[in-house]
Order: structure tokens, then sequence, then C-alpha cells
């Protein structure tokens, strides 16, 4: 699996690792029980430091997208976090980003109009 990392991105780099597992694993690319690669291997292969690799899957591991096995090999997992707690988050998340987009001067009526866009592009 590539990991497209841009760093010249303001998006930190171990959430550009996250989100590109979290995007496999949503597309099906990255099934469950499939194992990844160490997070020193990962960091050699993308030439990052290995904590950032480490955060991305502490962070992982942390919504329940991976887990670890008895070898201590970090595998994926076949759900995150429970629908329920992630809809408050993501509630929450919206939110803020919606408080964030008004303090800017966007309309709701722009929010709505990108947001719906969004969605069309996954269909």
């Amino acid at each position: 699996m590539l990991i497209p990392v841009d760093f010249k991105s303001t998006e930190p780099i171990y959430m550009q690792i996250y989100w590109a597992f979290v995007g496999a694993i949503a597309s099906g690319e990255l099934s469950a029980g499939k194992t990844l690669p160490s997070s020193r291997k990962l960091a050699a292969d993308l030439g990052i430091n290995y904590h950032t690799a480490n955060k991305a899957y502490n962070l992982l591991e942390s919504e329940g997208f991976v887990g670890t096995d008895k070898k201590r090999t970090t595998v994926a997992r076949s759900t995150g976090p429970s629908r329920e707690d992630y809809m408050q988050r993501w509630k929450e998340m919206q939110i803020n980003l919606i408080t964030e987009a008004k303090a800017k001067g966007i309309r709701g009526d722009e929010m709505l109009a990108l947001f719906r866009k969004l969605l069309e592009m996954e269909d």
C-alpha cells in the first residue's frame, strides 16, 4: 500500500498517514486482519522520523482502526469506533468547523453546497 506524504502540506505527516490508512480501510484496500508494516519500517520507507509513524499508529489504535496481535504485530481491524461514539465526535467536529467557517465569513448556503459536492464525489 502506497502512503502519499506531502512534506509541503500544512497537515502534520502523522495525520496524513492516519487518513491514508483510514481511507484504505474505508475503501476495502486494507481488510481486517491484514498486517501493517512496523512503525520503524513505515518510517524508513517514507523517510520520516520513527516517532511520527508511531504517533500515526497510536492514533489509529486509539480510534479502533488497528490493533496488536499476539506477536506484537499491528493489524487492521474490521471496525473502528462504535457508530454512536463516532457520530458524537463527528457532530462536535462539524460544530467547530461550522463556527470557524462562519467566523471567516462563509455563509451556510455555501457550506451546504460544498458539502453536497463533496458527497457527490464519493458516489
